[in-house]
């Protein structure tokens, strides 16, 4: 037994309403009773981690091709397509609780009043671990790209570079997850990580008398997917895993708010007593946008509610010396 190790059991226990009989204050002391206690979460002592001894090194792929095209005016115009794909990623399996021991359940979730299916796991095999790591062909990842850009080089005292992306990456949304489980399953491929489908963006520079330059980026582009879920507990169903979180859409099939964000700079080149000085203010995020960045995802009272927003305006002044 390894003495620095620890575990935990979850019970459940809460107020006797709307003629509960278990797991709830069952004589009224507000106290808990062993008798008053929910099922018991299991405790994993005794797992097994072991890997498939025909286990390969994951490999990453990558191709892309890019045109150019010089055009009058110093102007240069690209287009490119990027393909990437990893193949061998690494998942396990808990070979003690086989798919098949799982036992389906239709339950409408309390607080959201969201009608799921939800998986649970046989009561004989409560709390075994025995997890194999292998090479898992379902967490492949593809991340097909296209990308246009527009350069226009500093002549006549003014640049700009522009241009626009395209793209989506598909793969294993749950791939760390235990893939014997199917609570895990029904939604686990689609868009991963922050996937963003399209954006756009230009910056410039423009030089103006007295060796002042003004300089400038402005992006645009879709909000990050979002994964819907919802929390079966112990207030649904008394499962013997405990509280499953379900995936219950298609990832994506909401996403943030689309963002935008302008920044600009303004900096003058000084020469003192041989020194040069560049004094400078940075503008971040100019036109003080506010836009979503997160908010809960979980079906429920909360749900849609706010957790982060875009950083305010940011005014900075700095300067530079070289001697």
């Amino acid at each position: 037994m390894n003495p620095l190790g620890t575990t935990s059991d979850t019970r459940a226990w809460t107020s006797c309403a709307g003629g509960r009989t278990s797991a709830c204050d069952l004589n009224g002391d507000l106290i808990p009773q062993l008798n008053e206690l929910g099922v018991s979460s299991g405790f994993s002592f005794g797992t097994t981690n072991r890997y498939d001894p025909d286990l390969q090194w994951p490999v990453s792929n990558e191709y892309s091709v890019e045109v150019q095209r010089q055009l009058p005016a110093n102007v240069v115009l690209s287009v490119g397509y990027t393909r990437r794909e990893t193949r061998r990623n690494i998942g396990f399996r808990n070979m003690a609780v086989p798919l098949e021991t799982y036992i389906p359940l239709r339950v409408t979730e309390v607080n959201s009043g969201k009608q799921v299916t939800v998986y649970n796991q046989a009561p004989a095999l409560r709390g075994r671990v025995d997890n194999l790591y292998d090479n898992a062909p379902t967490s492949d990842t593809n991340y097909n790209g296209a990308d246009l850009t527009v350069n226009k080089r500093l002549s006549n005292r003014w640049a700009v570079t522009g241009g626009a992306s395209f793209g989506k990456t598909t793969g294993d949304t749950l791939a760390t997850q235990d893939r014997n489980n199917p609570n895990s399953g029904e939604f686990r491929q689609g868009r991963i990580g922050n996937d963003v489908p399209w954006s756009y963006r230009i910056s410039g520079v423009y030089e103006l008398p007295y060796q002042i330059s003004l300089s400038g980026t402005a992006q645009y582009y879709q909000g990050f997917p979002e994964t819907t879920t919802v929390s079966v507990g112990n207030n649904t169903v008394a499962l013997t895993q405990g509280t499953t979180v379900l995936t219950v859409e298609p990832r994506g099939t909401t996403n943030l708010p689309a963002a935008s964000s302008v920044d600009a700079s303004v900096r003058k080149q000084l020469r003192v007593a041989g020194l040069r000085i560049e004094p400078r203010m940075d503008l971040y995020n100019l036109f003080n946008t506010s836009t979503i960045l997160s908010r809960v995802t979980q079906l429920g009272p909360t749900y849609g509610r706010v957790s982060g927003i875009q950083r305010g305006r940011l005014i900075k002044l700095g300067a530079s010396i070289e001697f």
